[in-house]
């Protein structure tokens, strides 16, 4: 948890987290990746970057938790994501939070929608 005496935050763990999957999966050459942020809204940060430039674009954002953790956001950002991949790539979530849902019911309804929209191979979450 402390590193050099620095006590990280859950949200530079989030991103970490996320850093460390990018440059772990990049022996898969044709993988893209988005990225979103989400609280009382979302916004997508990047959409289908290569492995590198997703790393790239990953280390210079310092998003700042901040309002309710809706993760209904989440799923719509994921969603607008999804719609911006022009080749269509089967779409492979993984959703990560620094804060408990504040909208349990909501945030379930729109995932089951994501996921009716996406069936069979095209999302994986």
């Amino acid at each position: 948890t402390d590193v050099n005496g620095w006590r990280r935050t859950r949200l530079q763990k989030v991103l970490e987290t996320c850093n460390s999957f990018i440059t772990t999966s990049m022996m898969n050459a044709g993988d893209v990746y988005s990225f979103v942020t989400f609280n009382e809204e979302s916004v997508l940060h990047f959409s289908c970057l290569r492995a590198f430039d997703a790393v790239a674009a990953l280390e210079k954002l310092s998003p700042v938790p901040e309002k309710q953790t809706f993760y209904s956001m989440g799923i719509r950002g994921i969603e607008a994501a999804i719609r911006r991949d022009m080749q269509r790539l089967p779409a492979r979530i993984v959703f990560l939070s620094d804060g408990e849902p504040t909208d349990p019911m909501t945030y379930l309804q729109d995932l089951h929608k994501l996921r009716k929209k996406h069936a069979g191979d095209a999302l994986k979450i």
